[in-house]
């Protein structure tokens, strides 16, 4: 009788480690698309963290991609320390995830040195131009 309620609270964590992030994309997306279906797609697949740390980072590459897949993309990142906990392959990983969500915003957007710069930082440049036109 404990195994199934052992199991039962495991089936329980698993149900909101995949449903937390996907309500975090849910509440972050702007319109249906890519980045919508990537970020749900990374979210829902993330109980083979479990058994594949690493396979579990590449599935949330395209979600990052898209820009919804940082609530996947750091859960699959804690699963994949807690497994592998040496510094310079965690640091490779970390690049990869980074890269990933970086990379599209600099070859689909024609960004002056200061503005690459604030995109690294994680800071949405477009605010500042939203702000500006209303002032005008």
């Amino acid at each position: 009788m404990r195994w199934l309620i052992r199991e039962r609270r495991r089936l329980a964590v698993e149900a909101m480690t995949a449903g937390v992030p996907a309500v975090a994309v849910l509440f972050a997306y702007q319109e249906p698309g890519f980045a919508l279906w990537s970020g749900l797609a990374a979210s829902l697949l993330l109980p083979v963290r479990l058994r594949w740390p690493r396979i579990a980072v590449l599935l949330c590459v395209p979600a990052l991609a898209g820009g919804l897949g940082w609530a996947p993309a750091i859960v699959a990142l804690f699963s994949l320390g807690r497994a592998q906990p040496r510094f310079w392959p965690l640091t490779s990983w970390c690049a990869v995830a980074a890269l990933s969500a970086v990379l599209p915003v600099l070859v689909f957007q024609s960004l002056g040195v200061g503005a690459i710069v604030l995109t690294i930082s994680f800071v949405d440049d477009r605010s500042e131009e939203r702000r500006v036109g209303k002032e005008c």
